[in-house]
């Protein structure tokens, strides 16, 4: 039984030899090892969900958008006219679109721009919705990411189809050609 005077330094040494004491570096690495592990193997499931929820955010978005110009366009009797910037709402519309989620930057990146009468790497469509790069806020240039929304809107070929790659390479959803 210690002295009860025992000095804190006397105690500490008294257990350094100890092997209860604590973890010792071994231990102490095999664990650190199983969770580098477990995150490494975490990590791509981790970004697939990323994407996936990027691209269903993405697609709702543009069918919202989209089913919003056509009632828009089938009220009127024509489309909207231009809005002139990326992130502006066209005249007309602010009734019809979430203002919120048209000004703010697509899960993707960049910004939802209206555009009628657009030319569109060698061919003209009549009524488009695009997201643009614009400053700092890039669409994503990972084509994986954009076929997925492809998929989800269209027939999964960034170069076909209503849903495809414009100038630039940036996402357009053709509503009219």
């Amino acid at each position: 039984m210690p002295h009860r005077f025992q000095s804190r330094a006397s105690r500490i040494r008294r257990h350094q030899g100890d092997p209860r004491a604590g973890f010792s570096l071994v231990a102490a690495s095999v664990a650190l090892f199983a969770l580098s592990l477990a995150a490494a193997a975490g990590l791509p499931w981790w970004r697939d969900r990323q994407r996936a929820a990027q691209v269903a955010a993405t697609a709702a978005d543009l069918r919202a958008f989209a089913e919003a110009f056509q009632k828009f366009a089938h009220d009127r009797g024509d489309w909207p006219p231009d809005a002139g910037a990326p992130a502006e709402v066209p005249t007309g519309m602010t009734e019809r679109v979430e203002r919120a989620r048209w000004q703010a930057p697509s899960p993707i990146g960049g910004h939802y721009a209206w555009a009628p009468y657009t030319l569109q790497r060698g061919e003209r469509y009549r009524a488009a919705l695009l997201i643009l790069s614009v400053g700092r806020e890039q669409v994503s240039p990972d084509r994986t990411l954009l076929a997925a929304l492809d998929q989800q809107l269209d027939d999964g070929n960034l170069d076909t189809g209503r849903f495809r790659l414009g100038f630039r390479q940036q996402p357009v959803l053709v509503l009219e050609h």
